[in-house]
């Protein structure tokens, strides 16, 4: 996506004056921290997915380092050969005494929905259809696929009185917490009294009413943590299936009820997960995850696709499905299909039923959302209750193209740290003529790392920004570079550097390095991608070493907005925990460019993003900041500089606000979720980089030359001097 939409920051003159003399490569700080162990969970939840034990983290946002297709690696699927296929029984555990008790509409919701998905069992125009695509292996060595064939239970509604609480409440609006085990308890007993048969050819998700909270096994609960989850307990050939269901009032919806109930709209959402994720994957010996351990929900989590249509004219934004099931309608996420991955590729595994893994994606240029983006400004802030973070979230469509009047529901959790997160100003708000929704964050006091997630309503893709907040500032990704203030054109390319590190206690997955070359302020001259060359390479020291590797580049600087390109593989790099990467670069421009005048004509930024490949949404992670380039026409030497920028937390700025210095980071499985404090300097920085790299241009003996030469070098100075004064209080244009 052309990030289109640049300001500046406020340069420093003297430093910056030193900078152009300093050649020196100043890396980016990075953090460690240590993960404590956890065990494997199969949950919804309220923060970032995939650590190394291969847990379960899906949240209310796309997948973070997922790395599909989904590979079976030997356990069992639910049993669906019995006439009666897999039985879904709900179990509405409110006790007489509750002082409260479920919306009236809500259980009436959710029951219509197991009826429903009954009902249409066979067809294969929704996501319960995609579960035809996986199988389990069989002692003889055949495999049996999972059939769309769902019986709906009987509702139970359990009157037992609750235990007293296992588990410390997270706050005052509960009455009571009830952990794991206690739910296995009362699971056993209320089957055995209902006479009901436990197998894995049957499910009962446990549904809890408002104020009571519920705590997995792992001590995460569902105030913060989870928005379900689903285990089985029990011997083999009588297990006990199960999800907990927890009542969330919000944070776990999509901000969409096509039923008239947000609320209870959300929950249908979370069911749809867990059944989905049970049916391939239900016991703790594992059927179907991708090599991160992801499964079939958490790939595609925060993945809608394009809505249908909406329920009430009157609140469109608000009232959108995506599945019509039975002649009823809801509002599930994708599920991920090994079929539409294979047949489309990156970005086009999450579908909405069998039919669209085997037909054409709905990649339509120009009309579908092509792809969400979210920064946070500054990312990095301190714990006081009163700091402030811009929320930014752009919407483009397959070419690029803003899309104006998309509504983005915003919503914020915590992913690591010990207590809660702050508030946003607005929980939706719609894209503006440039293309972005935005809001404010306004900090907790506590110190956590928070993950604002963003959905659009027109392509139902999310995207997250991620803030780090007080003593969790040192875990957040950084990025440096040594971009060039002077190049001269047909010259021999000048030779730069960005460095990106990862702080945290687990590898970035799917990153993705790409470079954009944008006007510089006030900048009338149009550079065509065909009139400048990019290399690039991570085994060369000054430029004239190692293998470089050309960087594909489209667009135009002003017809366009940009020049951009991807740097390697789309999502195919790591950055190891507590490390990092330096790419070196060598950059040209034609000499048939004649600048109009003697101010900047360029801009360079470089950013790392993350990629789901199984939906094709992305999160920024870390931004250089621009800097903008003079180009000298041929023959005529720039000032031999190069800008250093090294990008701290506490200095954040995104990609499209002011600032040199930016770091822009979105929720990653890069964080320690163990939320400890501890802090180090990465390990490995790879690649390093001759602290000289310069831009080179080519030298003369004659004296009149020389002459201009250092005429010119004063000239550059002055000029770059005013325009950082003239800029301090000036915005880049779009």
């Amino acid at each position: 996506m052309l990030r289109s939409i640049r300001q500046h920051a406020v340069w420093i003159a003297c430093c910056t004056i030193l900078t152009m003399m300093s050649t020196v490569l100043v890396p980016a700080a990075a953090n460690a921290s240590s993960a404590a162990p956890v065990t494997r969970s199969h949950a919804l939840r309220k923060h970032n997915p995939a650590d190394d034990q291969g847990r379960s983290k899906a949240n209310g946002h796309y997948c973070d380092g997922c790395t599909p297709p989904l590979i079976y690696s030997g356990g069992q699927v639910m049993d669906t050969t019995g006439d009666s296929g897999m039985t879904i029984t709900p179990i509405y555990w409110i006790p007489s005494d509750w002082a409260t008790p479920f919306p009236d509409d809500y259980q009436t919701i959710i029951n219509q929905y197991i009826t429903d998905i009954a009902a249409d069992s066979g067809t294969n125009n929704n996501v319960y259809s995609i579960n035809a695509e996986y199988y389990q292996t069989n002692s003889d060595g055949t495999q049996t696929n999972i059939a769309y064939k769902i019986t709906a239970g009987t509702p139970i509604i359990d009157t037992e009185p609750f235990p007293a609480n296992g588990c410390e409440l997270a706050n005052d609006q509960y009455a009571g917490c009830i952990t794991d085990d206690q739910i296995r308890t009362e699971l056993t007993r209320v089957t055995a009294a209902e006479g009901v048969t436990t197998n894995l050819a049957n499910i009962y998700p446990i549904f809890f009413p408002p104020g009571m909270e519920t705590q997995d096994l792992d001590g995460s609960n569902s105030d913060s943590a989870f928005c379900g989850y689903h285990r089985a307990f029990g011997d083999p050939g009588s297990e006990i299936v199960y999800g907990n269901e927890p009542f969330e009032a919000s944070g776990c919806d999509a901000a969409q009820g096509p039923n008239g109930d947000v609320i209870a709209d959300g929950a249908v959402g979370t069911l749809s997960h867990e059944i989905n994720e049970a049916l391939t994957d239900p016991t703790d010996t594992t059927a179907w995850n991708d090599s991160s351990g992801h499964e079939i929900g958490d790939i595609c989590s925060g993945d809608y696709g394009t809505a249908l249509g909406s329920t009430d004219s009157a609140n469109p934004d608000s009232t959108q499905y995506n599945q019509v099931i039975n002649g009823h309608f809801y509002y599930t996420q994708t599920e991920f299909s090994n079929l539409a991955y294979q047949n489309y590729g990156i970005g086009n595994g999450c579908v909405q039923s069998e039919d669209a893994a085997g037909g054409a994606p709905a990649t339509e240029a120009g009309t579908a959302v092509g792809q969400v983006f979210s920064y946070a400004q500054p990312n990095a802030i301190d714990a006081d209750g009163t700091t402030t973070s811009d929320i930014s979230t752009s919407v483009s469509d397959h070419d690029n193209n803003i899309i104006e009047g998309d509504s983005v529901s915003f919503s914020v959790y915590a992913i690591a740290g010990t207590g809660d997160c702050g508030t946003l100003s607005k929980d939706a708000e719609k894209t503006g003529a440039d293309g972005y929704a935005n809001i404010t964050y306004t900090a907790s006091t506590d110190d956590v790392v928070c993950a604002v997630v963003a959905t659009d309503s027109q392509g139902g893709q999310s995207s997250t920004a991620t803030l780090y907040q007080g003593a969790t500032q040192a875990k957040a990704p950084a990025a440096a570079d040594t971009f060039p203030t002077g190049i001269e054109a047909g010259a021999d390319p000048a030779v730069f550097t960005t460095t990106f590190t990862n702080g945290s206690a687990d590898d970035i997955v799917e990153a993705q390095v790409d470079f954009s070359i944008f006007p510089a302020d006030g900048a009338t001259t149009n550079v065509t991608a065909d009139q400048v060359q990019l290399e690039w390479s991570t085994d060369s020291t000054d430029g004239t070493d190692g293998t470089f590797t050309p960087v594909a580049l489209t667009g135009s600087t002003v017809e366009d907005g940009g020049i951009e390109g991807t740097v390697g593989d789309p999502g195919g790099a790591t950055i190891p925990a507590n490390s990092g990467v330096t790419i070196t670069y060598r950059f040209s421009i034609d000499g048939a460019i004649a600048p109009d005048g003697d101010g900047p004509l360029l801009s360079f930024e470089a950013y790392l993003d993350q990629i789901n490949p199984a939906s094709g949404a992305g999160t920024n992670l870390a931004d250089t900041g621009f800097t903008d380039v003079v180009v000298t026409p041929s023959g005529v030497a720039p000032s031999d500089t190069v800008s250093v920028d090294t990008v701290s937390a506490d200095t954040a700025a995104p990609d499209d606000t002011a600032g040199t210095d930016t770091v822009d980071t979105a929720g990653t499985d890069t964080v320690d979720t163990s939320g400890s404090d501890t802090s180090a300097t990465p390990t490995d920085v790879t690649t390093a980089v001759d602290a000289s790299a310069t831009t080179v241009a080519p030298s003369t003996s004659d004296d009149s030359s020389n002459a201009g030469v250092i005429i010119g070098v004063i000239v550059a100075v002055v000029v770059v001097i005013g325009v950082i004064v003239f800029l301090v209080s000036r915005k880049k244009k779009q």
